[in-house]
């Protein structure tokens, strides 16, 4: 493939990338805004990560494998998808290339949109679960909070799929503006605007995959700095694997913020203990 998963160096300014659906270099996308796309934080050539994986803090270790079920319970809804981001918990972006690659070949489309629509349910079922004063809270994404950060990745989600459509269609416009830095979502949303927003995202791929469909190997043009070049279906199924990086932060928040013995995924009451 051409390009590459990159890590540390391909940052600008220390921040994070993102696209969205292509736009014509001179008045392009309405207002100027596009659906963008992050990548794991990185520090020094490596991930970073949280201080429970790093090391041993009071009840780090009691922990950790009960905020991680998620990932395992989410396997079973989107084992392509949990497949690839696997490769980036691990740090190792070749598989994470490979696997995509794996999941998303001709004829895929169908699945991987069910796998999608897994994904944006367990992001919906979170964003439904937090507690009010927790959408102000930092949400794992450079300087955003949980509402921006939740915004970015239904912008993101819509945006590759849209992507990957115009491609599949013919209609990818030669003359698409360079991919900008990751953008974050209004800091002003309320629970039921993002929850709207995910919706939105999930009929935009819903749209995208049966344009697809039977195009899943075509070459599409979007050069995402971070990632480099995927095929049609790939980049379809890699909204997901974006899912996972940002539900994984909201699960940590999540973590944070329940009770103590009852952290568990996605069951996080908005009611005071």
């Amino acid at each position: 493939m051409a390009g590459g998963l990159r890590c540390a160096g391909a940052r600008t300014n220390g921040r994070d990338r993102g696209h969205g659906p292509p736009a014509p270099a001179a008045g392009g996308d309405t207002h100027g805004e596009r659906p963008s796309l992050t990548v794991p934080a990185v520090d020094g050539g490596r991930r970073r990560r949280s201080p429970a994986r790093r090391g041993a803090p009071p009840g780090g270790w009691r922990t950790l494998p009960t905020v991680m079920e998620w990932l395992d319970t989410l396997a079973t809804k989107a084992p392509d998808i949990v497949a690839a981001y696997r490769g980036i918990e691990v740090g190792r972006f070749i598989s994470v290339r490979r696997e995509v690659r794996r999941g998303a070949g001709f004829g895929s489309a169908e699945a991987v949109l069910a796998q999608l629509d897994a994904t944006g349910g367990a992001l919906a079922a979170i964003v439904h679960d937090l507690p009010e004063d927790a959408f102000a809270m930092p949400g794992g994404e450079a300087d955003w909070n949980v509402v921006q950060a939740v915004g970015h990745v239904a912008h993101a989600r819509a945006g590759l799929s849209l992507a990957a459509l115009l491609a599949a269609s013919g209609r990818f416009p030669a003359n698409a503006a360079p991919i900008v830095p990751g953008v974050p979502g209004s800091s002003e949303a309320t629970r039921e605007r993002l929850l709207g927003r995910l919706a939105t995202s999930q009929r935009t791929i819903e749209r995208a995959a049966r344009t697809i469909a039977g195009h899943e190997t075509d070459p599409c043009p979007l050069d995402h700095p971070l990632v480099g070049r995927l095929r049609c279906g790939e980049w379809l199924l890699f909204a997901g694997v974006h899912d996972c990086m940002h539900l994984e932060q909201l699960h940590q928040l999540a973590a944070q913020l329940a009770p103590a013995g009852d952290v568990r995924a996605g069951q996080l009451s908005r009611s005071p203990a």
